[in-house]
C-alpha cells in the first residue's frame, strides 16, 4: 500500500502531467459557476491565483459555503481549496506542515458548521443536505491527496443525497464522488438518478453534467450516456 507521502506524490505526478479528463472528477473537472463567488482561480482545472495566500483559505471556504445554496459553487469551491492545499504538499516541509494544518481547521470547520446546521429546525432540507455534502466531500479529496481527515466520509455523503434525492444536480455531485472512489454501486445509481431528472436541471449544469461524466465514461453526448447508464439501462 502506498504510503500518504507517497499518493500525493503520485497524484501531483498524475495532475502535472496529463489532461484533467484522466484524475479524480472531484478534483480535476473545473464546474462553470458563472460569476457566482468563490475562491480565486484561473480557467484551468490547477491554476491558482498567484496572489491568493493560502492561510486565509479555511476562513474564506467556509464564508463561501455558507452564504451559497448552489451545490455546483460548493462543489468548485472545495475542489479549489483542495487544489490550493495539493500544490502546497510539493513545496518544502514547512509548506507541507502548513497546508495539513490548514486542512485540519478546515475540517474542523466543515463540522462545526454541519452540527450548527442540523441543530437548528429552522434549516431547510437543502441546507442540510449542504452541510453534509461539503463535509464528505473535502475528507473524500484530503484523502485522495494523503492528508486524510477522520470521518465518516460515505455516510455524510449518503445522508447529503438522501435529503435531495429528487435533486438531479446533487445527484450528478454525488456520482463525481463515488467514480473518484471508484465505487460503481454507488456512482450508477446516482448518475441514473440524474439522467431521469435530466430535464429538470439547471442549464448551467446540464454543460456540467457531460464534462463530470462522459470524459470518464467515454461517453460523447447526452444520447449515449442516456443509453449506457440512464434509467433503462439501470433495470436492465
Amino acid at each position: 500500500m502506498l504510503s500518504s507521502s507517497l499518493l500525493s506524490l503520485s497524484l501531483l505526478t498524475l495532475a502535472a502531467t496529463l489532461p484533467p479528463m484522466f484524475g479524480p472528477p472531484t478534483l480535476c473537472v473545473p464546474l462553470d459557476i458563472g460569476t457566482a463567488k468563490s475562491l480565486p482561480f484561473g480557467e484551468g482545472a490547477f491554476e491558482r491565483h498567484p496572489d491568493y495566500r493560502i492561510e486565509g483559505l479555511s476562513s474564506d471556504t467556509l464564508a463561501i459555503l455558507a452564504a451559497s445554496s448552489d451545490a455546483e459553487v460548493h462543489f468548485e469551491t472545495l475542489r479549489r481549496a483542495s487544489a490550493y492545499l495539493m500544490s502546497e504538499g510539493k513545496a518544502e516541509r514547512k509548506k507541507r506542515q502548513s497546508a495539513a494544518s490548514i486542512a485540519a481547521a478546515l475540517h474542523r470547520g466543515l463540522r462545526s458548521r454541519a452540527l450548527d446546521v442540523l441543530s437548528d429546525p429552522s434549516n431547510t432540507q437543502q441546507q442540510q443536505s449542504l452541510a453534509w455534502f461539503d463535509l464528505g466531500l473535502f475528507e473524500l479529496d484530503m484523502k485522495i491527496l494523503g492528508m486524510p481527515q477522520q470521518g465518516r466520509t460515505w455516510r455524510y455523503l449518503e445522508q447529503a443525497g438522501r435529503l435531495q434525492s429528487d435533486d438531479p444536480t446533487m445527484s450528478t455531485l454525488l456520482f463525481a464522488a463515488g467514480f473518484s472512489q471508484r465505487k460503481s454501486e454507488w456512482w450508477k445509481p446516482h448518475l441514473s438518478r440524474a439522467l431521469a431528472r435530466r430535464e429538470s436541471l439547471q442549464p448551467r449544469t446540464r454543460r456540467n453534467l457531460l464534462p463530470l461524466t462522459g470524459r470518464f465514461l467515454q461517453a460523447k453526448d447526452m444520447e449515449s450516456l442516456l443509453r449506457d447508464y440512464g434509467p433503462k439501462a439501470a433495470k436492465k
